[in-house]
């Protein structure tokens, strides 16, 4: 990630787990920009790297988009898992049930953006991916993460109270 990307990134919501999660995600979205060096030039074509190159791409390209999905299972079913700890309120029953329709639709939209990666160039696929996982994280994590982190974060008798 660039660094203006880097700083625009709000990954910390006040919870530790899931602050640790957006944290490695940033950390793959950093490694998205090493999948091609310059060699291949300004319009990212594979026609003038090497092939060995062009196939180390991908398979780079390929690691880091299986990492990512994998990091995303973990991250929303510990999300999930959190959501269920809250007590029942009008409140948590809303967020909950928007926060997992959020996972469900990003989840869509990101298998259908990594089932195209074998057709592109791996540059290009690379940056796509980056800036669907990066424009994402950065709605969800305030609409939904730091409203999560919140509602957990409630002292228990408010929580008692608005179950």
């Amino acid at each position: 990630m660039s660094p203006a990307a880097t700083r625009e990134f709000q990954h910390e919501v006040g919870n530790s787990g899931i602050d640790a999660d957006h944290g490695a995600l940033a950390r793959i979205l950093e490694a998205l920009e090493q999948v091609c060096d310059e060699s291949a030039g300004a319009d990212c074509r594979c026609d003038v790297c090497p092939e060995k190159k062009t196939r180390s791409c991908h398979g780079l390209l390929k690691d880091l988009c299986g990492r990512m999905q994998a990091l995303l299972l973990e991250h929303f079913q510990r999300e999930h898992e959190l959501m269920n700890s809250l007590p029942r309120s009008q409140t948590t029953k809303a967020h909950c049930e928007r926060h997992r329709r959020a996972h469900v639709g990003f989840s869509t939209r990101y298998n259908l953006a990594a089932a195209k990666l074998n057709d592109c160039q791996p540059a290009i696929g690379a940056r796509e991916l980056e800036s669907l996982v990066l424009d994402w994280i950065r709605g969800h994590a305030l609409e939904f993460d730091a409203e999560l982190s919140a509602l957990l974060n409630r002292p228990v008798g408010d929580r008692q109270r608005r179950a």
